[in-house]
């Protein structure tokens, strides 16, 4: 694992990627009708004894047929990674632009050799969201089928949230008690700290608050929500059943079938996700969708305030979403790719759940 501690970078990721057996596929959030293509960074030479085992990877995995054996070997592993990628993820369009790079010789940034060569790196860089409004959609999809517009948030969160950060309200909220709050989950105890620190009535005035961010939107979105009486249990979203849902994917409206059909696609993702497949130095920053209520809620706030905050740290924070050294034997290449495999199909269908729940913010 390299070294290096990004920033919640500005600049254009992926383009510091060089080396003989380096390639980056870009997959673009604006334009679903778009292919994603590759960054032209490798020297096409018939390519190393590691390319040649990869190609044979990809050709065993289904991915290249031998019409392609006058190719060579680096440009192979592109191809086979190109369409591995394009086949279980896609287009992308209402998830973050991210970048997927793999490295044959060596880490991708500092250009040196690791220890162990017969290993491969493999990365997914994260670019800022678009954020979309939920509050249009809730309106409609609540008079038709109540509770399933609450349920579908709570398995997006649930879900993706084993992959990164969703981006859903509660989880700019818990990122904000941690980086904005001092930890803490009530307006009193924030005033509280920051009494504590110095700060003046005038200072505390002008800042973002948790009963502001509370305050902006529905009790339901952000749980669970916090109780003055420490004996009862907080309250929890409440979710319809499996029966219910499947029950609502049969239905006549088309519109509340396709939500219900999908929120159960993405449920179905949640057991074969691997709690520790995504693996960084620092803490990823980037959010899959910002996901606001309506333009008069304090989401966008808080986040571009998260943003900055580590903007001003620095260390302990990454674009990166994940960066892991794989190695190169048939096995290990076996399991990495069914790992990830059930990754892509967890945030095509987050992709899709997302379309169906929201509406673009055009003041972005």
């Amino acid at each position: 694992m390299r070294s290096r501690t990004a920033k919640a970078r500005q600049f254009e990721p992926g383009g510091d990627l060089r080396g003989t057996a380096v390639a980056a596929l870009r997959s673009h959030r604006f334009d679903p009708l778009s292919l994603p293509v590759f960054d032209q960074q490798a020297i096409q030479d018939l390519g190393t004894s590691k390319e040649a085992a990869f190609a044979l990877h990809w050709l065993d995995a289904g991915y290249l047929d031998e019409s392609m054996s006058d190719l060579s070997a680096t440009t192979l592993v592109k191809i086979g990674f190109e369409r591995w990628i394009e086949k279980w993820l896609g287009e992308t369009p209402y998830l973050c632009s991210m970048v997927f790079a793999y490295t044959l010789s060596g880490d991708m940034y500092s250009h040196n050799e690791r220890e162990q060569p017969d290993d491969w790196l493999f990365s997914i860089d994260q670019d800022a969201p678009d954020s979309r409004f939920l509050e249009p959609r809730f309106n409609v999809i609540e008079q038709k089928a109540p509770g399933l517009f609450q349920t579908a948030i709570g398995v997006y969160e649930s879900v993706v949230g084993r992959i990164g950060l969703a981006g859903t309200p509660e989880t700019v909220r818990s990122m904000a008690g941690y980086e904005l709050w001092c930890g803490t989950d009530t307006h009193e105890d924030f005033v509280e700290e920051l009494n504590d620190m110095g700060y003046s009535e005038e200072d505390i005035e002008t800042m973002l608050t948790p009963n502001d961010y509370r305050s902006s939107l529905p009790a339901w979105l952000l749980c669970p929500q916090p109780s003055e009486d420490e004996t009862e249990p907080q309250v929890l979203r409440p979710m319809l059943t499996d029966d219910a849902l499947t029950a609502l994917a049969e239905t006549s409206d088309p519109e509340i079938a396709d939500i219900a059909t999908s929120v159960l696609a993405l449920k179905g993702c949640k057991e074969a996700l691997d709690d520790a497949v995504l693996n960084v130095d620092a803490a990823p920053i980037y959010l899959f969708s910002l996901l606001r209520w309506n333009e008069d809620d304090q989401v966008r706030r808080a986040y571009d305030d998260i943003v900055q905050r580590a903007n001003e740290c620095g260390d302990g924070y990454s674009s990166e979403l994940t960066e892991e050294w794989v190695g190169s034997d048939s096995e290990s290449f076996q399991q990495w790719r069914e790992r990830y495999e059930s990754v892509f199909t967890a945030l095509k269908q987050a992709n899709k759940l997302i379309e169906l729940l929201s509406v673009p913010d055009d003041s972005d």
